[in-house]
């Protein structure tokens, strides 16, 4: 099969990360793991891109951290001047987009030929399926993800799981004295109910994950101030190797998540290291986590002070056999 794939256009897709874990490397996995299985796998992406010998890119744009929608707009057009130039026939090929606004359904209503499926990768920013498609073929990357989005567009939506590399992940019995923090530094991902369960019952957090690219710098600054560097310790934006070490050496990924997350990759990280994940029975996360198997629900800061007290109940074996049900293969 022909594959062309579009990607955002906010990081370059490399084959692999120092210490990003959002989209691009989702994408690129796919990208490769389809190169693998003797798909002829284009990728239209930002300039100086690379997934491999296998994998061919077609330059987009530069990528620029601070996202900008007409450059969405102008790598889509990029990919169709691609089209039109190599004369491929639009039964050659399929298109999967990856990109935030869509804008392949633009020349989907013009060229009904065109072959395409989108997977959405946050939440619905749009509330309408766009003019003049009959047929989204959208993919959401979990039930509940799913259902927010055909409740918005009132458009069927398949459902495909993110997954990652096993092997990329140190699977560790033996866990250290700290609670783990890793995500987004951003309000609805929870990281002061963390640090407020943790102070208020005299355990150690380290907190790590992206602060950089985030809607609110000053939630930010509030988080490291709220940090004392004695038993909860401030570390932002980790590598990649310090990630896995962190994620394996940890008792529980804390994860209070305040809004209904889509996915949330970093649990299934936490779970490839043998390393239970206490959260919020929210969004994705019910269908990730099984309660008191690989991890633990909590609804308030008292539930998650409780958690931390029986978190050794949680098996590492139990953990890792969940992990194996989310891999980039699968």
């Amino acid at each position: 099969m022909k594959i062309l794939m579009i990607a955002p256009t906010i990081y370059k897709l490399k084959e692999k990360y120092d210490s990003y874990g959002g989209i691009e490397p989702m994408m690129g996995n796919l990208a490769m793991e389809l190169a693998k299985l003797e798909n002829e796998v284009t990728v239209a992406a930002p300039k100086g891109s690379y997934l491999g010998e296998k994998v061919k890119i077609i330059e987009t744009v530069e990528s620029n951290i601070n996202y900008n929608y007409n450059s969405e707009k102008e790598a889509t057009q990029i990919l169709m001047d691609y089209i039109k130039t190599n004369n491929l026939n639009p039964k050659d090929f399929v298109i999967h987009d990856h990109t935030h606004q869509k804008f392949i359904y633009l020349h989907k209503a013009q060229n009904p030929e065109l072959q395409i499926c989108s997977t959405l990768h946050n939440q619905c920013n749009f509330q309408n399926p766009p003019p003049g498609v009959s047929r989204m073929n959208l993919i959401c990357i979990s039930n509940s993800h799913a259902a927010e989005a055909s409740g918005i567009l009132g458009v069927h939506a398949e459902i495909v799981y993110n997954g990652i590399n096993l092997d990329n992940y140190t699977y560790n019995e033996t866990k250290s004295d700290y609670f783990l923090f890793l995500s987004r530094i951003s309000r609805m991902k929870g990281c002061h109910e963390a640090i407020e369960a943790c102070k208020t019952s005299g355990n150690k957090l380290m907190v790590a994950g992206e602060d950089i690219f985030v809607q609110d710098p000053s939630y930010v600054l509030s988080i490291m101030n709220s940090c004392d560097g004695k038993n909860i310790k401030y570390l932002g934006n980790v590598s990649e190797d310090k990630k896995r070490e962190l994620l394996s050496n940890a008792k529980a990924l804390v994860l209070p998540i305040l809004w209904n997350e889509p996915f949330g990759l970093v649990a299934i990280e936490a779970l490839a290291s043998g390393t239970p994940v206490i959260t919020s029975p929210r969004g994705a996360m019910l269908e990730i986590i099984q309660h008191r198997k690989s991890g633990l629900f909590c609804q308030n800061i008292g539930e998650l002070k409780s958690a931390m007290k029986i978190i050794d109940t949680i098996k590492p074996e139990d953990c890792r056999k969940r992990a194996e049900e989310f891999t980039i293969e699968i």
